[in-house]
């Protein structure tokens, strides 16, 4: 099979796991902030940023060396599961016995015993199958990302049936470990390759990873510190407000643009391996500004319905935060991006110098601001504004260090801008005109979606584009065309 056609393979069974992840992650929140208060959201919140916090301060990214290394051996994949099944099971047992002390500094004792049984969770995802390292190197992701759709199943129904019958955040807890032990257990029924013990091959490992270790730690917190903040100076109802429209506001770049980073990862580490040029790096940028930014301007728009479908009546005041935070979809996206095209080359100190001046520079704007920061809605402004800035740094940031063409890179954001510009024009009409609630949210997406992909359409004929470029939007449209042809033919 030809790497184009292992790509598209690949990308086709990530984005359809992914858009069956989000359809049940968006109905399992349909249901669940229907039977829980923001209050439950907002233990559940605070638990997850422990653990989330203690597993990137112990993540070495041996994933990312097995991917990225031009030459690799059986002995290097078994070593980089064994290293970070050590690590996690260190991690679980440290944050066991720490539970107490840590809730008790948070000023949040009553969540110790979830605490604990949380604690497992980064050992759990750790004693999965190593072999799928193997096949994300590989860009195999068919042979496994259908084990993220079964896990989901279990989890959502796990926590839909705990919250019905008890209305608490345990039903977050439950589902959240289900779903981790859920996935563990099929990558070995599914699989019949296995990873082994293996004890070498350590200290190349953590060469590699100790500028990603600090990288991660630093990342994790620049990205997580307004939800820190919130847990900090907030009541738990309002955490849980602040927290769970951020995760909403997250739900794209997270199961769409998210799971196609992994494949994109894969992707542009053939660079590094062939010391190819960056046609995939452009590629990758243009993915992922096509992908982003209308969803980014689309959420913005329609914020308030989309709070009012998706989470219901108790949470409509946390729309203007929803409308603040769209921005996110694209600032996060872009990090993503420039964390994975530096890394796919070898250039972990470079990413770790980008997320230690983005840190600084928040940690500084934090501290002049703080003050102002009373409520969920300036919160949130505050991490708009920080994201547009985080977005600008991203971009010149990858240009400087790999020494792209800018031309090419101002072509694509103009010619995206303006697609999006006249999406934007269509929707405001369409919200302005209907004002029957899911109509309007109906037909703005509709709306939104057409004008995008035919002023894309539009722009693709132009010389707006390199030749290259135009070659890939080409394929993109034509496969759309394909796609809505096979609909049409469908339903006559």
């Amino acid at each position: 099979m030809s790497e184009s056609s292992l790509l598209i393979r690949s990308s086709s069974w990530v984005l359809a796991v992914a858009w069956f992840n989000r359809f049940l992650g968006f109905a399992s929140v349909f249901i669940l902030a229907r039977i829980l208060t923001p209050e439950d959201f907002g233990a559940f919140a605070t638990l997850l940023l422990v653990v989330q916090l203690a597993s990137v301060l112990t993540d070495i990214g041996v994933e990312q060396y097995y991917v990225q290394a031009p030459n690799v051996t059986r002995e290097d994949l078994n070593s980089c599961w064994t290293l970070n099944l050590l690590v996690k099971a260190t991690l679980s047992f440290a944050l066991l016995i720490s539970s107490s002390l840590i809730l008790k500094l948070l000023e949040r004792q009553t969540l110790v015993v979830a605490m604990m049984i949380m604690s497992f969770l980064p050992l759990i995802n750790a004693m999965s199958n190593g072999f799928i390292i193997h096949l994300k190197r590989n860009l195999a992701f068919h042979r496994f990302a259908k084990f993220g759709a079964f896990a989901q199943i279990a989890g959502s129904a796990t926590s839909i049936a705990i919250a019905w019958y008890f209305a608490s955040y345990w039903a977050l807890v439950c589902g959240m470990m289900i779903n981790a032990i859920s996935q563990s257990l099929l990558s070995y029924f599914l699989l019949s390759e296995r990873t082994t013990l293996e004890f070498t091959n350590f200290s190349k490992l953590w060469i590699f990873g100790k500028w990603l270790l600090i990288r991660n730690a630093i990342a994790h917190v620049r990205a997580k510190f307004d939800v820190w903040y919130a847990a900090s100076m907030f009541s738990l109802s309002n955490v849980g407000g602040y927290n769970t429209i951020k995760d909403v506001a997250m739900l794209p770049s997270r199961e769409i643009v998210g799971p196609l980073f992994q494949v994109f990862f894969s992707y542009m580490s053939q660079d590094n391996r062939t010391k190819n040029n960056f046609e995939r790096t452009y590629a990758t940028c243009l993915a992922m500004l096509l992908l982003c930014t209308p969803m980014a301007a689309g959420l913005f728009l329609i914020a308030e319905d989309v709070t009012y479908i998706l989470l219901g009546e108790q949470w409509i005041r946390y729309a203007p935060v929803l409308a603040n935070l769209a921005i996110l979809i694209l600032s996060a996206t872009a990090g993503d991006f420039i964390s994975d095209a530096l890394v796919a080359r070898g250039m972990v100190k470079h990413v770790f110098a980008f997320d230690f001046f983005t840190l600084i520079m928040s940690l500084v704007f934090l501290l002049l601001t703080f003050q102002l920061l009373t409520t969920p809605g300036s919160l949130s402004i505050f991490r708009a504004i920080l994201s547009a800035f985080m977005f600008i740094s991203s971009i010149l940031w990858i240009y400087f260090s790999l020494k792209l063409n800018a031309l090419r890179l101002i072509r694509m954001l103009s010619a995206i801008a303006l697609c999006t510009s006249v999406m934007v024009i269509c929707v405001f009409a369409v919200k302005s005109i209907i004002s029957t609630l899911h109509l309007r949210a109906i037909l703005c997406i509709v709306s939104g979606t057409v004008s995008y992909l035919a002023a894309l359409c539009i722009v693709t004929s132009l010389p707006i584009f390199s030749a290259q470029e135009q070659l890939l939007l080409k394929k993109i449209v034509s496969a759309i065309k394909v796609k809505l042809l096979a609909r049409h033919q469908d339903g006559t």
